[in-house]
């Protein structure tokens, strides 16, 4: 079975192949130039800020607490020198003395509180009975009961 083609068929086949051969090529240059824009984007880090804000700020941060130093720290050591008795004796004596002292002050300040609050207590219970007289029988009969007229011209007690 042998084909005879003409030298048209050969002609039309190798335009076809032609065009298909166009058509692969600028489809490639296609993918390739959006592999190349792709690539470019990856590689700008405004195209990762503008699509991942948070994630580009978690990495800002850790960033900057790792590569931002410490401050220093600044230890200072205490010397202590042994005392002798007598410093010793001293510290014993005035601390004897600031507990007796705070003490009394303590007491002494319970002391005046309750005699001011004995004091406004009578005071207030002065001006109380010499507002409301307790001698004079009230409207209701009640003895030493103050009273009051209400909205309704009612008493209150």
């Amino acid at each position: 079975m042998t084909t005879s083609r003409t030298p048209d068929d050969i002609i039309r086949e190798m335009r076809e192949i032609r065009c298909d051969m166009r058509e692969d090529v600028e489809g490639i240059v296609d993918r390739a130039q959006g592999i190349v824009e792709r690539a470019q984007d990856f590689t700008d880090w405004r195209f990762y800020v503008r699509n991942y804000p948070l994630t580009c700020l978690g990495a800002a941060v850790l960033a900057g607490y790792f590569l931002i130093p410490a401050r220093p720290r600044i230890v200072e050591k205490e010397i202590r020198v042994p005392a002798t008795e007598t410093k010793a004796k001293k510290r014993a004596t005035s601390t004897l003395f600031g507990t007796v002292g705070g003490l009394i002050a303590s007491l002494a300040f319970q002391a005046a509180s309750t005699y001011a609050r004995q004091q406004l207590n009578s005071m207030l219970k002065a001006s109380l009975d010499s507002g409301f007289p307790s001698s004079t029988p009230s409207s209701n009969g009640r003895h030493g009961a103050p009273t009051h007229s209400g909205p309704n011209g009612g008493d209150y007690q």
